[in-house]
């Protein structure tokens, strides 16, 4: 296989995430710091391990997610982090052929997203407007309403709210959607409510909600929500979100009796 077709889905949605957790507890003021040279090690690292597996939708979601951290923490030093990043990674030819096939990837002939999101996706949604039930697509279903063609063995539709409506239906992608949306806009209202009388409050706030933030936009490239391990990152972000809102809540009630 050639070097840029060996990475997997999971491993970079890992060092996305931390990569944005690294960057928003390590940058602020009035805490125990990690050393320089540990938050540069973490740091190369994780972009390492980000670059090699060459997932583009990893990429464009951490870029994104990244400069929306940038903007809403007013960190601009941290743009030059990734200008400089950015051309260590164009640097790598397996990273100019990776970006080069994305022009591949929106040909109907090449069996990729567009054609699960144009073809498949709406024969299936028409024959179950209530949905197939959880986890119930198969690969048999899909080549069942296209002659495209289709990744062997794949059952799931790249996206996540395509898959959720696929599998529970309207109600599904509602109750899902007010999930996410809920509670990435809470997170990110919080930040902004605290950040005048709690910058620290603030940032952690706004790097949990980033975080999300990042799994939700690559969830628009690929169904991460169904996947086990990356369920439990999720899981890990949607307690750290309720986890900074305690805190706000706790040193609030606390400062009377102070």
């Amino acid at each position: 296989m050639e070097l840029f077709d060996t990475g997997n889905m999971t491993s970079p949605q890992f060092y996305m995430v931390g990569l944005i957790l690294c960057l928003g507890f390590s940058v602020g003021t009035g805490r125990p710091q990690i050393p320089l040279w540990g938050r540069g090690a973490m740091g190369f690292l994780m972009v390492s391990g980000l670059l090699l597996h060459n997932k583009r939708g990893a990429w464009l979601a951490c870029v994104l997610a990244i400069s929306c951290w940038v903007l809403v923490n007013r960190r601009w030093k941290i743009l030059l982090a990734m200008v400089l990043v950015g051309a260590m990674g164009i640097s790598m030819p397996q990273v100019r052929a990776r970006l080069a096939e994305l022009q591949e990837v929106v040909m109907p002939n090449h069996g990729g997203r567009m054609v699960l999101w144009r073809h498949v996706a709406p024969e299936l949604i028409r024959d179950y407007p209530l949905g197939m039930g959880y986890a119930a697509p198969e690969y048999e279903d899909f080549r069942a309403v296209t002659d495209r063609h289709i990744e062997e063995g794949l059952d799931h539709l790249h996206n996540n709210l395509l898959q959720t409506r696929l599998e529970l239906g309207w109600h599904g992608v509602l109750f899902w959607g007010s999930w996410m949306t809920v509670v990435l806009s809470v997170t990110l209202i919080r930040a902004w409510r605290v950040r005048e009388v709690s910058p620290e409050q603030a940032l952690a706030q706004s790097t949990v909600g980033i975080a999300l933030l990042a799994l939700l936009l690559n969830g628009c490239v690929e169904y991460n929500f169904g996947d086990s391990e990356i369920l439990m990152v999720y899981l890990m972000i949607l307690g750290a979100a309720a986890g900074v809102g305690t805190m706000e809540l706790t040193s609030s009630e606390a400062a009377p009796r102070d």
